[in-house]
């Protein structure tokens, strides 16, 4: 298209070039405009002038500094700098007779300037219109920007997976696309793919990032990793460095056969490093490893191989395990049985076995100077001590083992104890024997084996042992005692006597001896008086007392007291008390106490009864519904209506008498009648109005009892 374009303008210009032969034009081009602005072209389009063509020229950074010559023909192309170059720098990109370009090759973020020049002619005539005022622009191209971030640059081969973070960017409106080059001949159009490499190597990723008019390129390395080879072996040099041993004495010294690949990835790499373990857990980081095991099984060895790649220092690691066997002791703590590990000199033959498999030769050494070569083995000792018997076997495999403890022979310990009498009275305090050799058990009726005691508490005859052990020789000593019954006897339960009554005491039997107390030794008496009584009765061997205490009861005595009236809101407590009594109400009141409070008017009854009597009294309590008061007027006024003619307390109380002062201390008036009140006159003469002084005494029930009061104040008087 290009190509039929520049042609038809060469016609263009023959033509209109025959026409206008030998003529300058006088008509700049005129208003230049970017009909369309990418990253690397851009359209344009103006108005002509009145020449038959026109040349435009372009220059990066800096407005057009040259003109066409006359008489010159310029070469064009619409890529900038393949066509004709004008002074420095100003390239032809139109040469024709149209009225619009689109220039192609332009930098992205670029500023250029246009010139526009109008020229007739043709052949080898040509004549420009240079003169001031042809047509210029100027204009920016658009940016675009291809980025990207690869999450892990350095990555080993195994499970490789290289993430891309796409950041590119453009300035002009509109969607970017993208075309991504991983390096192994693999693409992707996606925004921010995923890539996995089969093989290692050095990769260089390219990311293009295009829109209409606009591309960029942008690239940045990945590195995939090929870790090490891993082998080892146990070291053959050694020998019975083999790959199953004995518990006893096993060391397994293995050798690192590890490896780099044969054909390794581009790029210089850091040595390895090696992580050897155990699954017992111990571990090593060496080359070479030697390993000895404190338990029998399967073990398994495990090397892993960390190969660092340069210059992150990342690990490729790989891993190799591999199994070996320790086989267990032949012997076992409960493999081996010895019959007794301590006995008496005169009788003791120990016997010795084990029951261990797979067991080629035994051997037992009884640390006398004997030995036997038997399984199971018997052996006695000649003198006491303490010996070391000592068990080797050799197993089937070739894997020895030893067991090793002790036996005792002790001689005939001298076993006895004190502190036991040959008799005892039944429930006698217990007693502690002593024992001449520690470390045994007492045995017996009535023993406490934990404090070494015995507690006569049961009638009989009984025998007492002190067993001696030492390992399995055991000594036992006996002593013998009786624990005899005591005189049985009651003399009954604690009582007490009424006013002049007596009781008789009785122990049930004459054929005992008999010690009172109080120095009587006859076997029963007759007691009258309070008191404590104790007997002490002995048939000869034992004793046993009783004791009997004796006290004083008095019949009921009390009294309710009067009839009572109480004013409203108060009670009053009667008091009954008796010793062991019990108390009956004629209304069901059921507490048994000494007192009860009153808070309801009524008749209340009560009956006390114990032992000695019963006595029963009453009383009538009255509770006025309202409260005991007494109420004073403050003024009065004796002016004959009737109405507040006479002053006198009312309420509710008990009326004792009335004075009336004057200011100066003379009694007015006195009266002891309380229906009897001061009518404001003094010797049959009415006194002056004003403030008269009055003293009033009186009396209220409180609590069963009355109570004297008295009032005194002032009193108006009005006429």
């Amino acid at each position: 298209m290009k190509s039929l374009f520049k042609y038809s303008a060469l016609l263009g210009f023959v033509f209109y070039g025959l026409s206008a032969w030998a003529q300058t034009p006088s008509t700049h081009s005129s208003s230049v405009s970017v009909t369309a602005l990418h990253c690397q072209q851009a359209s344009l389009s103006w108005t002509k002038g009145d020449g038959s063509q026109r040349i435009v020229l372009i220059k990066e950074g800096s407005a057009v500094d040259g003109t066409p010559a006359e008489n010159s023909f310029y070469s064009t192309s619409d890529t900038i700098g393949d066509g004709a170059q004008i002074g420095s720098g100003n390239y032809v990109v139109y040469n024709s007779n149209g009225s619009a370009v689109t220039i192609y090759g332009l930098k992205k973020n670029t500023t250029y300037h246009i010139a526009i020049f109008e020229f007739n002619g043709g052949g080898s005539t040509f004549n420009y219109l240079t003169s001031s005022g042809y047509a210029t622009a100027s204009f920016t191209t658009e940016d675009i920007n291809a980025r990207f971030s690869i999450d892990d640059t350095y990555q080993c081969l195994s499970s490789n997976s290289f993430s891309f973070s796409n950041s590119s960017s453009q300035t002009k409106s509109g969607s970017i696309s993208y075309n991504w080059k991983f390096g192994d001949n693999n693409t992707s159009s996606a925004t921010d793919p995923t890539h996995q490499y089969v093989a290692g190597g050095i990769f260089k990723v390219d990311l293009t990032a295009y829109s209409t008019g606009c591309s960029h390129t942008y690239s940045l390395r990945d590195t995939v990793l090929v870790p090490y080879i891993v082998d080892f072996e146990l070291d053959p040099t050694v020998s019975g460095n083999d790959s199953v041993q004995c518990l006893e004495g096993n060391y397994f010294q293995f050798s690192n056969l590890s490896r780099i690949p044969a054909s390794p990835i581009y790029g210089t790499y850091d040595a390895a490093n090696y992580r050897w373990s155990t699954s017992d857990g111990q571990s090593g980081n060496l080359y070479d490893v030697n390993f000895s095991f404190t338990s029998p099984g399967s073990i398994d060895i495990k090397l892993i191989v960390r190969r660092k790649v340069a210059p992150k220092g990342d690990f490729c690691s790989d891993s190799l395990t591999k199994t070996y066997v320790v086989l267990p002791n032949p012997l076992e703590n409960a493999n081996v049985v010895f019959s007794d590990t301590a006995l008496c000199l005169s009788d003791n033959q120990f016997d010795f076995s084990h029951d261990a498999s797979g067991i080629a030769s035994t051997k037992w050494d009884f640390g006398d100077g004997n030995a036997s070569f038997n399984n199971p083995a018997q052996h006695v000792y000649n003198f006491a001590g303490i010996f070391p018997v000592k068990l080797s076997v050799i197993d089937n495999n070739g894997c020895t083992d030893e067991y090793e403890d002790t036996v005792e022979v002790f001689d005939e310990p001298n076993n006895f104890f004190t502190g036991l009498d040959p008799a005892y009275c039944l429930n006698d305090p217990k007693v502690t024997l002593r024992p001449n050799l520690s470390g045994g058990i007492f045995q017996g009726m009535g023993v406490d084996a934990t404090d070494s005691s015995f507690t006569p508490n049961q009638v009989g005859t009984w025998s007492i042992r002190y067993v001696y052990i030492q390992g399995n020789c055991r000594d036992t000593t006996v002593q013998q005692t009786q624990v005899l019954d005591v005189p049985v006897f009651d003399l009954g339960r604690d009582t007490f006597l009424c006013n002049g009554a007596s009781i008789d005491l009785d122990p049930g039997s004459d054929t005992l001896n008999y010690q009172w107390s109080d120095g009587s030794r006859s076997a029963g008496r007759t007691v009258s008086s309070p008191g404590r009584y104790i007997l002490t009765v002995s048939d000869g061997s034992c004793s046993t007392s009783d004791t009997i205490d004796v006290a004083q009861l008095n019949p009921p005595s009390f009294d309710l007291g009067q009839d009572t009236t109480l004013c409203g809101g108060q009670s009053i407590t009667l008091y009954f008390s008796a010793e062991s009594a019990t108390y009956t109400w004629n209304d069901g009141y059921s507490v048994q106490s000494g007192q009860r409070t009153i808070t309801e008017s009524g008749y209340y009854e009560v009956t006390v009864s114990n032992a000695c009597g019963t006595v029963t009294d009453d009383v009538n309590i009255s509770i006025l519904p309202f409260a005991c008061e007494i109420f004073v007027p403050n003024a009065f006024s004796p002016n004959g209506d009737k109405l507040n003619d006479i002053f006198k307390p009312s309420g509710f109380f008990e009326f004792t008498d009335m004075t009336i002062f004057n200011e100066y201390g003379e009694i007015l008036f006195f009266t002891d009648k309380e229906e009897t009140g001061w009518d404001g006159n003094y010797l049959d003469e009415p006194v002056q109005s004003g403030v008269y002084y009055f003293h009033i005494r009186y009396q209220l029930p409180e609590f069963g009892s009355m109570v004297k009061k008295s009032e005194s104040g002032y009193v108006w008087l009005v006429r």
